[in-house]
């Protein structure tokens, strides 16, 4: 989930949760969040604003 920088108690509560997270469950997150950049790259981001743009109507 996301945290508000402005929410100390919630960063600290987040940050302690993942210090103490489980090596395997590591790995797994670090995974996905690879395999999500991979997939979801600046070049495609910059398809899918210009194709955003192309179908907006005036």
């Amino acid at each position: 989930s996301v945290i508000s920088p402005c929410d100390v108690y919630g960063t600290a509560q987040a940050l302690h949760e993942a210090l103490n997270m489980p090596e395997e469950e590591r790995k797994e997150r670090a995974k996905k969040l690879v395999d999500t950049i991979e997939r979801e790259d600046i070049e495609r981001w910059l398809c899918w604003q210009l194709e955003a743009v192309a179908a907006f109507k005036l």
